[in-house]
């Protein structure tokens, strides 16, 4: 009970500065996104119709909406469960996340302890992971990213725990939380690859490698064949979904690249990410005998390869753990070797907390998103979801009559359906992603079907040319000091080109 308590209190403090954080910013960065209602309504059918399905794009694109938009169904299993116990309102699909997060930061801490043996350290690394803006931000999305890297983590900590056991069949632990990444977003296959090459680059024989790469493997083989197996009539829908999101992706630069470009606070983050993997790399090539650290540096590779490559801004969170925990490492024997690294290197943590806080308190450009102008969050205290909502709410109700119903579609950020979605006078579809192939045919139908768009940005030259011939009133709507949206109200059908 005394190590338990232990346990518990250092991992509570520092849980306090994160859940600090997720206070003030739980529906502002990032604000309420359009990939929410979708993940949202799929769970939701799940829970209702028993089908991973979605209709809110009307039939855009029908072959990516019969394989689950091409994701493997983990989330969706856990996400639906959730929501039938808690509700659907948008606060309870970012509790997931939440929840999540704050078992990953446990995880976590006992990956660091089990490493580094103190529970200082332990409490250190925890600390700026969870002050970590990648992390923070995907904590309180409704997105599977935070589902993947507890998975992940746990993986990482018990394939730590199987090199230090005899047991041959301990190595299935590993193998089923790496099946489990893989079974929750298709980014989770790099968790697999992690768990092989640490196995790979064991001191051991080839023997024992070979064995505990087969009883690793075996989750891994097992869970990928459920997933077809269940899949088994639309295996080539499938195959060609993941296709579009490989050419969806492919057309997008890098999202690191995006974020070095846009701004200085960003480039000041990521140069001390690169140095301080730099100064993890020279500590490896001195110690590459040790084999906590081989793992780590593999799973830093892999994972930063991973999430650098990547051209979505979630994907940045996946190596961040790996990267602290190098820092940590260094820091770690810094202090007891002589004439070896300086002692500026232990401001780094400050440095990094600071370069964190400094995004998302002073420069974030996610607070006031309908207005890039106000970045910081004392700019943006008086912007307020629900009353950005309820503003357009209002206004529709106004021009709907009661006794009509009105096809609503939504390009927009913050996203509003969450709270428009229980009124039963309204019908919705969502803007698709600017690089999915679309039918113009489909799409045109789609639209011809609605009578309001509501938009803060137009992804799609279709969506201009349709708004540009189509809307008889365009109108500003929102908080008086906040989100703001245009409500477009297009013309009767019988007069639309």
């Amino acid at each position: 009970m005394k190590v338990f308590w232990r346990y518990f209190i250092f991992i509570s403090l520092a849980l306090l500065p994160f859940l600090f954080v997720n206070h003030l910013f739980f529906l502002k960065d990032p604000p309420v996104w359009p990939d929410e209602p979708v993940f949202y309504q799929m769970a939701d059918n799940l829970l209702i119709h028993g089908a991973i399905s979605t209709n809110i794009y009307g039939g855009i694109f029908p072959d990516l909406e019969k394989t689950q938009l091409g994701y493997p169904p983990l989330y969706f299993y856990l996400m639906s469960g959730w929501i039938g116990l808690f509700g659907q309102s948008i606060e309870v699909l970012r509790a997931f996340s939440l929840f999540l997060a704050i078992i990953t930061l446990a995880v976590f801490y006992l990956t660091a302890k089990r490493i580094f043996k103190r529970h200082s350290w332990a409490f250190l690394g925890t600390l700026l992971l969870s002050l970590n803006i990648n992390f923070t931000r995907a904590s309180h999305l409704g997105r599977m990213e935070m589902q993947m890297l507890l998975f992940m983590m746990l993986c990482f900590w018990t394939a730590i725990l199987a090199q230090s056991k005899k047991r041959l069949s301990f190595y299935l632990i590993p193998g089923t939380f790496a099946a489990l990444a893989a079974l929750t977003h298709p980014t989770g296959t790099m968790v697999p690859l992690i768990l092989l090459l640490i196995i790979i680059f064991q001191n051991t024989s080839v023997k024992k490698k070979f064995y505990r790469l087969i009883f690793a493997g075996l989750p891994v083989a097992g869970g990928i064949f459920l997933w077809f197996l269940t899949n088994q009539q639309q295996i080539l829908p499938l195959a060609q979904s993941l296709l579009t999101h490989f050419h969806d992706k492919s057309l997008k630069p890098p999202f690191a690249f995006v974020l070095w470009s846009s701004d200085l606070s960003w480039r000041f983050l990521l140069t001390m990410e690169f140095a301080i993997a730099l100064i993890f790399l020279f500590r490896f090539v001195q110690n590459r005998a040790d084999e906590k650290l081989r793992t780590l540096f593999i799973a830093l590779t892999v994972s930063a390869v991973f999430s650098l490559l990547a051209k979505e801004g979630g994907y940045m969170l996946y190596f961040q753990p790996f990267l602290i925990l190098a820092l940590v490492s260094v820091l770690a024997t810094a202090g007891f070797i002589k004439n070896d690294l300086p002692n500026v290197i232990f401001i780094v943590p400050l440095l990094l907390v600071i370069a964190n806080l400094n995004i998302q308190f002073f420069n974030n450009d996610n607070l006031a998103i309908t207005d890039s102008g106000k970045r910081s969050l004392w700019s943006t205290s008086s912007y307020s979801y629900h009353q950005y909502t309820a503003a357009i709410e209002n206004y529709l109700m106004k021009e709907i009559p009661p006794d009509k119903k009105a096809g609503i579609f939504i390009s927009a950020t913050p996203d509003p359906y969450f709270d428009l979605k229980n009124n039963p006078n309204l019908r919705f579809y969502e803007t698709a992603d600017p690089y999915f192939p679309i039918d113009p045919v489909k799409y045109k139908k789609v639209l011809d079907s609605t009578d309001y768009i509501i938009f803060t940005w137009i992804p799609h030259q279709i969506l201009a040319d349709y708004i540009n011939k189509n809307v008889t009133e365009k109108v500003l709507v929102g908080q008086q000091n906040g989100y703001s949206v245009v409500v477009a109200k297009l013309k009767p059908l019988s007069e639309r080109k």
